[in-house]
């Protein structure tokens, strides 16, 4: 098999995880070329990449024949450009979540993506977690029966970019939004994937803490209907004294899940169902690190499926329409908050 060239354009700290990825697939990839606008940036990654060579400007890098895949690590704001402009190059897309600021950049970048004939999947590495996976298995199982509440939650401290003027994270124009936008998509990508689509948004976002001009919220707080009628709530903090984590708890008709990147055993399972642990609580065996070694677990996980994909030409799980579902909820959850109404999803 010919090794496939890869390129990384934004060297920052997605950037960063995406090449450590990389260089856990050797025998399947190269990180040829590292791409930043700030060659201190470019050059600080390259001293754990040293076979990746500088660039600082992107489409010198798109315009090269020796580059087969491109991943954008970029502000958000800037995905949608870069991901057009890739698409015309020929190169295959793994693009950092959220897919971009607005559902018509969504748009143009899967219309070129498609008309290109390449592949572009969503960097939501939550979603390819092995414990999210096999509670995906649970549930498909009947274990806890038909899902009635959700409860989800993800937090940490964003206080440093949330009080920095000049960092773009969490700011209304760069990133689209703030801890809603930027950690919000992921609670409802993974909710998309295990309990299906949601119907309805209401609740809160609000800027608690951070006095920065121009940055959006830093806590959040969601009520969902999905079209099954189950009920769910969504909880997003970026001003958490302790360490990143997430959670989530479902409770069904016959049983309960309960969830915790940062437990040793990630998974706790309560089923009424008859078997030999009927109505006690069982810890699943799944491959799992607490914090931070859910993101060493995670990104490999989502690289190694996006390669599968441009090896055997299968289309991605995590793909352009899937990453514009999550922004759809994630805007409607803003216009929630803007206008303390209840918004329904109209496309479906």
């Amino acid at each position: 098999m010919t090794l496939i060239k890869a390129g990384i354009i934004g060297a920052g700290v997605a950037g960063g995880w995406h090449a450590l990825s990389l260089k856990k697939i050797p025998e399947k990839v190269q990180l040829a070329f590292i791409c930043d606008i700030d060659e201190k940036k470019g050059k600080r990654l390259k001293r754990t990449n040293k076979e990746a060579n500088i660039l600082t400007d992107y489409k010198e890098l798109l315009a090269r024949d020796d580059i087969d895949t491109v991943h954008i690590c970029l502000p958000h704001f800037l995905h949608a450009e870069v991901t057009v402009e890739a698409a015309k190059y020929g190169k295959h897309i793994l693009c950092e979540k959220p897919i971009a600021n607005t559902l018509e950049e969504c748009d143009k970048m899967i219309e070129a993506t498609k008309k290109a004939g390449v592949k572009l999947m969503i960097a939501e590495n939550q979603r390819f977690l092995p414990a999210l996976i096999k509670i995906k298995e649970i549930i498909g199982k009947g274990t806890i029966g038909d899902i009635k509440l959700v409860r989800t939650y993800e937090g940490g401290s964003e206080v440093a970019s949330m009080s920095d003027p000049n960092s773009w994270k969490c700011k209304w124009i760069e990133g689209g939004g703030g801890a809603w936008m930027d950690s919000g998509v992921h609670r409802i990508a993974v909710l998309n994937y295990l309990i299906g689509d949601i119907k309805s948004i209401s609740g809160h976002a609000e800027k608690l803490l951070s006095q920065c001009e121009g940055k959006a919220d830093d806590n959040c707080v969601m009520n969902v209907q999905f079209e099954s009628g189950a009920l769910g709530e969504i909880a997003i903090s970026f001003t958490v004294a302790s360490d990143w984590n997430c959670s989530l708890e479902l409770y069904g008709t016959k049983g309960t899940i309960l969830e915790n990147h940062n437990w040793e055993k990630p998974i706790k399972l309560y089923s009424t169902l008859p078997g030999p642990n009927r109505c006690e609580w069982v810890e699943p065996e799944v491959f799992h690190e607490p914090y931070p070694g859910y993101y060493r677990i995670s990104f490999l996980e989502e690289i190694k499926h996006f390669y599968d994909c441009v090896i055997n030409n299968k289309e991605p799980e995590m793909s352009g329409e899937d990453g514009k579902k999550a922004l759809e909820i994630v805007l409607l959850g803003y216009e929630s908050a803007k206008s303390g109404k209840r918004i329904y999803r109209k496309n479906k």
